[in-house]
């Protein structure tokens, strides 16, 4: 179950305790215009004191919920406290809205070890706890234990990267977050039922790779689409026999590899059979290219719709779903053979087309998974480069436009920090200018 914190504040000429809003998902570090400058909210202290709030949470009831709303998991040391700020963590701006406002203290944190997530080791973290002094009030939460300076810690964080990439809010309850003293655990309270005191720090990432690899149903993934949109029937057939026909040494075809985000896609019709899909894809990062596109970029790709590729859920580009593309140059052109032996040609409205389209592309999920083919069990092909010891295998419980179970049997997942390195590894393998 996710970690749901119910909060109220209630501020009267005697301090009440209260219950802090919710910190469920990413929660930057605030920028200057969410810091509160006034008395404008109407449950805003008036003058300087003392506080004594109280953080109402839900304990994971197993290591294994505990990780599955973890975004990121790591190992850290702390370096010390930075200023406390006053923020309205009201995510309702609308005009009838309430403020609630608490104290944050970021403690500044270096990355040792991700045992999950896209952080990478050695990152500089700004990690919000909830208390400190700002603006003339005091918090305190007598029933949270804060990170001390100058200490080592295992740290479960519910929120991804964001806008501001490494800050987020700590989780709670913070004795989910053990202290690493001498290479072993320490807990602040009774978290032995999922990393019991003196267990190794090598057994508890053991542990936590051990959940992360626990197979994952493909309908339990999000992908944060738009929009889902239903691909055309198309002539054209692909199967099993496709998967197995790629190889990482296609790489080197490539005229560029990125990881984008799809912002539309609109269907084609050319000549009396041919259909493609027209993506506009924004350009999030690039591993590679032989091209002028820069990071920001909208780059157009137009793919021919292939029945049993782009028609199953496991396959279509949606809007919003963010992939990693390799991406290759083309003629423009399309053509379809006629009965009498001439082919008739169509220009497409792009030149650049999916490296090889005949199997799912690499595609990160909401949580910050990565989701690829890595079969290893016919031939090795597939991703296989990127199937390492944290990576999971995915059940297909998907059907395809006719109703029949998927084909597909290789699909894996990971969340540790390292793989977009490990892909950059493959791709200056065999990509080069």
């Amino acid at each position: 179950m996710r970690l749901r914190l119910l909060a109220i504040f209630i501020f009267a000429a005697l301090l009440l305790n209260g219950c802090g809003p919710s910190t469920a998902g990413t929660t930057s570090l605030p920028t200057s215009a969410q810091i509160s400058t006034s008395t404008k909210a109407s449950m805003q202290p008036q003058a300087t004191e003392t506080l004594h709030p109280l953080i109402c949470y839900k304990t994971p009831e197993s290591l294994d919920e505990l990780v599955r709303n973890s975004k990121n998991i790591i190992i850290a040391r702390t370096e010390k406290n930075l200023p406390a700020v006053r923020v309205n963590v009201n995510e309702d701006t609308s005009a009838s809205a309430h403020a609630f406002y608490q104290n944050l203290t970021p403690m500044q944190v270096t990355v040792l070890k991700t045992i999950k997530g896209s952080i990478p080791e050695k990152a500089a973290l700004q990690i919000a706890q909830y208390g400190g002094t700002a603006e003339g009030i005091t918090e305190i939460y007598d029933n949270l234990v804060p990170l001390e300076e100058g200490k080592t810690y295992l740290l479960f964080i519910p929120g991804g990267n964001s806008d501001t990439p490494y800050s987020c809010r700590l989780s709670v309850p913070y004795y989910s977050n053990p202290q690493i003293v001498n290479g072993k655990l320490e807990d602040y309270a009774e978290n032995a039922f999922h990393l019991p005191s003196g267990m190794t720090e090598d057994e508890a990432v053991q542990k936590i790779a051990e959940t992360v690899t626990k197979p994952v149903l493909y309908s339990s993934l999000r992908f944060g689409y738009s929009r889902e949109v239903k691909y055309p029937y198309a002539k054209t057939n692909t199967d099993t026999a496709c998967l197995r026909a790629f190889s990482e040494d296609m790489l080197s075809e490539s005229a560029i590899v990125i990881r984008g985000t799809v912002t539309d896609v609109v269907f084609k019709n050319y000549m009396k059979y041919t259909v493609t899909a027209l993506y506009s894809i924004r350009i999030d990062r690039i591993f590679y290219s032989k091209l002028g596109y820069k990071q920001g970029d909208t780059i157009l790709v137009e793919q021919p719709v292939y029945l049993g590729y782009m028609n199953i859920d496991e396959f279509g580009l949606q809007p919003g779903g963010q992939y990693i593309l390799p991406i290759r140059k083309d003629t423009g052109m399309v053509s379809e053979s006629q009965t009498n032996g001439d082919d008739l040609v169509a220009n497409l409205q792009s030149l650049y087309m999916l490296l090889y389209p005949y199997f799912p592309m690499i595609q990160v999920t909401q949580d910050y998974g990565y989701l690829f083919y890595g079969d290893t069990n016919h031939g090795g092909n597939g991703w296989k480069s990127l199937v390492n010891s944290l990576t999971a295998p995915v059940v297909m419980d998907v059907a395809n436009v006719k109703g029949e179970g998927s084909y597909i049997d290789g699909m894996k997942l990971r969340y540790d920090g390292d793989f977009e390195k490990d892909f950059q590894m493959l791709v200056n393998r065999f990509c080069s200018n």
